[in-house]
Parts: C-alpha cells; structure tokens; sequence
C-alpha cells in the first residue's frame, strides 16, 4: 500500500446496450480513475454547482477513455465538449461512479482491531462473551 494513488488504475463504468451509429459492440462502456488524489477531489468539490464548463473541465481527466463512437461514427476520446454532449442517463452513470471514487478516496480504513462505523461498540471485541444459565 501507498500514499500515492495509482493514476492509471481504472473502473469500468457499464452505460447499457451500445447506441453508438452501426451498434459495433454489445455494450457502452468508459472507464473512469478508480483512485484520486486529495487535489483533484478539491478540485472537484470547488467547482461551482451549474457551471457545466467548469464541472466537464474537470471531470474529463477522470475519464480515462470510453468506447463511445461520436455522432459521425468515429471513435472518440473523452473531451469536455463531448461530455456536456452526452445524454442525461449517460453523464448520470459516469458521475455516480466518480462520486463514489470520490467517497472511497476519502474513507480511511479502519485499524484491524476497530468497530466499524456501522456495527455496535460491542462487537470490537475480540473474545465472543458468553453467560452461563444458572443451574447448567
């Protein structure tokens, strides 16, 4: 493990049945930076709500390629042009997958020996206690 993210490191991103001129593959896909750094999540969390230039600026280097055909039939490369383009289900799907690189990017894991987040205080414990009935 490091404290230095894996830039190349990706996480495909399902967009459903292939809409692209000819349909040539089953399925759209991107794949999108599955680690980001403590500035690009910044960046990101700065950019201002309803600035679609500056939201498509700064998700595109997130995007690290798709297999979306442009409207001519050409293969593409993620652009910001392109991405304030998109349909709203296809942008929608790209950004809930960063966001939740965004939330795994943040959490830090739990030493070994924490409860965590969700379980009871109790449960941390590593020696299962047990009560006797009286009488047995």
């Amino acid at each position: 493990m490091s404290r230095f993210i894996d830039a190349g490191a990706g996480r495909e991103v399902d967009l459903g049945p292939c809409d692209c001129p000819g349909t040539p593959h089953e399925r759209d896909t991107a794949t999108i930076r599955s680690q980001l750094s403590g500035s690009e999540i910044a960046v990101l969390q700065a950019t201002p709500t309803g600035d679609e230039l500056a939201a498509s600026e700064a998700v595109t280097p997130l995007i690290l390629s798709w297999n979306l055909l442009g409207p001519n039939g050409e293969a593409t490369d993620p652009t910001a042009t392109l991405l304030r383009l998109l349909t709203a289900p296809t942008l929608t799907a790209i950004s809930e997958a960063i966001s939740e690189v965004v939330t795994e990017s943040t959490t830090l894991p739990n030493p070994s020996s924490a409860p965590s987040r969700a379980s009871s205080r109790g449960s941390a414990s590593r020696t299962p206690k047990t009560s006797q009935t009286p009488g047995t």
